[in-house]
């Protein structure tokens, strides 16, 4: 049995982690710590109403003498975190420590997983309950549960599905991992392992004119996170200039044979067609560069 239970992270995620924990009969004492300025104050607000001990650390150094200070037995549990743990604290073994990722590891280690999924068309997407490792994302896997995405579907949609099925597998997980008996196994060696840095962004951020259908809408729907700045807006290069993507549109043509094309339909647009389904791409008027923007989803 741990003496505490550890949540580390920021947002919704983190905060329906905790309200999962707290939910767990006879657990031990519950702490939480955030390791960034949250886009929401989801688990600040969780802490406070629930009387969780909250703290918000940033610096590295900070947060590190943190974990050295938990008690003899504690349970870490990292979901949507930025902070990675350095091989002397993986290494200490008062701590056992589990993290959400949200892609089928060992696919899309590290940043933005659903983004890659959509962008590299898998057929399935989906989450893992992980030990930490040393190595981004290389831990036994203690819980897997995939979906398979709507042909239609966003990153900002995927993220939030994604989410939806971590934490109803978390609630299936918890009282064997607060027991400390959970079970756990090594990542799929017949999986080829990708890994993602949070400075990558898919096809670097432009679409080719030339791509099928199919392509051109994974790329757009993996850059599509609605308001949310999280990745640079899309671009494409025609007539030797970059144009900035202002919208798009895919549609099913009901009862259309047309055959597969592609083309630009005017100065302002871009379409596709193929399959019974239409994807139309407006362009921003006049040529520009966009400044490019670091994503910021966090890791997991």
């Amino acid at each position: 049995m741990y003496q505490q239970i550890v949540i580390i992270g920021s947002g919704r995620v983190a905060s329906r982690t905790l309200e999962a924990v707290l939910r767990v009969p006879e657990r031990p004492h519950v702490v939480a710590v955030e390791t960034e300025s949250p886009l929401t104050t989801a688990l600040g607000a969780t802490c406070r109403r629930q009387g969780v001990p909250y703290s918000q650390i940033i610096p590295r150094d900070a947060l590190v003498r943190f974990f050295h200070e938990r008690p003899a037995r504690t349970l870490v549990l990292s979901a949507h975190n930025v902070f990675i743990f350095p091989p002397a604290l993986v290494d200490d073994a008062r701590l056992t420590i589990v993290n959400f990722h949200n892609s089928l590891l060992p696919r899309h280690r590290g940043r933005n997983a659903p983004s890659w999924a959509l962008f590299e068309r898998d057929h399935w997407a989906g989450i893992s309950w992980h030990r930490v490792t040393a190595a981004i994302d290389e831990g036994h896997i203690l819980c897997q549960r995939r979906i398979q995405p709507a042909w239609n579907t966003t990153a900002f949609a995927l993220t939030r599905s994604l989410a939806d099925l971590g934490m109803q597998a978390l609630v299936d997980l918890l009282p064997d991992l607060v027991a400390g008996v959970a079970h756990a196994i090594p990542q799929d060696p017949n999986i080829a392992p990708s890994l993602h840095r949070s400075s990558e962004v898919p096809n670097e951020g432009f679409l080719d004119p030339n791509w099928s259908l199919a392509q051109a809408s994974a790329f757009l729907r993996a850059l599509d996170f609605g308001k949310l700045p999280l990745f640079p807006r899309p671009r494409v290069r025609l007539d030797g200039a970059e144009h900035t993507i202002a919208d798009y549109r895919l549609t099913e043509a009901t009862g259309s044979s047309e055959q597969r094309s592609s083309g630009r339909s005017s100065a302002h647009e871009l379409r596709f067609a193929e399959a019974g389904l239409h994807l139309t791409v407006s362009l921003e008027s006049g040529a520009a560069v966009s400044d490019r923007q670091e994503p910021i989803l966090s890791q997991g």
